[in-house]
């Protein structure tokens, strides 16, 4: 990013921050709370670095901070809008952004396998942030060790160009195996474990015919 892009896009921050605030003094502190505030703020901040990234291309760590400032935007905005929505979908929103953010760094340089490891993680605590509110009390500790196992799971399968990691079996099946266990002590959340366990069975049996197929 050049020199005069980085003080455009400052520029831009700070006129936009002034009028928010003017307005906010013209209209009283009725107009938007606290946390629509900083909500507009992050936002603000989180576009700046997503104008980086599409200024030029390269800059693909600007995405990182980009899109979790974004989430956390959406999730201020949402408290001051919708209270409740906010206390049952924020958290997996907020987390939802950090793994998007990873995901998005991978699409972009495909050489970059280690980002899925934290945007499956991540991606996992969202799905758990997101089951605790809807089913408050419900075990939850299989979903996390599957969701970790199948993050090196996707590790292992992806072809060898973009960064195919054959150690990530190991703990990926063994941490697969242990989510299993678990959901076995659990009645509750075998519910919802066997389901993702035999989708995860069918997607090894797809990814390893097409492996092996001719062509």
């Amino acid at each position: 990013m050049r020199q005069t892009d980085g003080r455009i896009i400052a520029g831009g921050i700070l006129i936009g921050l002034g009028v928010l605030f003017f307005v906010q003094s013209l209209a009283g502190a009725d107009f938007i709370g606290l946390g629509g505030l900083w909500g507009v703020i992050f936002g603000i901040a989180g576009f700046g670095f997503l104008y980086v990234y599409l200024r030029d291309r390269s800059q693909w760590w600007a995405v990182i901070p980009a899109l979790p400032l974004l989430g956390l935007a959406a999730l201020l905005l949402l408290g001051d809008v919708a209270p409740g929505v906010r206390d049952v979908f924020g958290g997996a929103l907020f987390l939802g952004s950090i793994s998007l953010a990873f995901w998005i760094v991978y699409w972009i340089r495909r050489d970059f396998w280690w980002a899925i490891i934290p945007g499956g993680v991540v991606a996992t605590l969202a799905v758990i942030a997101l089951l605790s509110n809807i089913l408050p009390g419900g075990e939850t500790g299989s979903v996390l060790f599957l969701g970790i196992g199948l993050t090196f799971l996707i590790l292992y399968f992806l072809p060898s160009d973009r960064g195919h990691q054959p150690w990530a079996i190991i703990p990926g099946g063994i941490l697969v195996v242990f989510a299993g266990l678990i959901g076995l002590a659990f009645g509750a959340a075998s519910r919802f474990l066997w389901p993702l366990l035999l989708i995860a069975a069918g997607a090894f049996l797809v990814f390893r015919s097409m492996r092996s197929s001719p062509g």
